[in-house]
């Protein structure tokens, strides 16, 4: 079950920050969304994503939601594993740790990147959730 949850996100200069709200039973995570590298040809573009641990106990494993544009795909992924799901007027594509970096000690953060093709590089929403 994924449990979608309302934040407030910023934008400015091609960065989103986000963080949600602390939940029963789970930590507390932010979560950074960069457009590194601006499209060359007016389609392709890098992204880089950072999930902060900001709770105060150690996590296993973090997930980053992001919701694009169905005009924006996802063509490379690299530190995560992504899955893509549409959702009406959007599609929310999920980011999960890989197998060797899941594990965040307070503080602690995780960068993943993907290359993406699309003429909307901002996300309409995004956000974290740690274990």
């Amino acid at each position: 079950m994924i449990l979608l949850v309302a934040v407030a996100f910023v934008a400015t200069a091609g960065t989103v920050a986000a963080a949600r709200p602390a939940q029963a039973g789970t930590g507390e995570c932010e979560l950074q969304y960069s457009v590194v590298s601006p499209p060359d040809n007016g389609i392709a573009f890098q992204v880089e994503v950072t999930v902060r641990n900001i709770g105060s106990t150690p996590t296993t494993s973090w997930l980053a939601y992001i919701y694009l544009s169905p005009r924006t795909r996802i063509v490379d992924s690299w530190s995560s594993v992504e899955a893509s799901f549409p959702q009406g007027p959007l599609v929310l594509d999920l980011f999960g740790n890989a197998h060797w970096n899941g594990i965040m000690a307070p503080g602690q953060q995780k960068t993943f990147g993907f290359i993406a093709a699309g003429v909307e590089h901002m996300p309409l929403a995004s956000f974290c959730s740690v274990s």
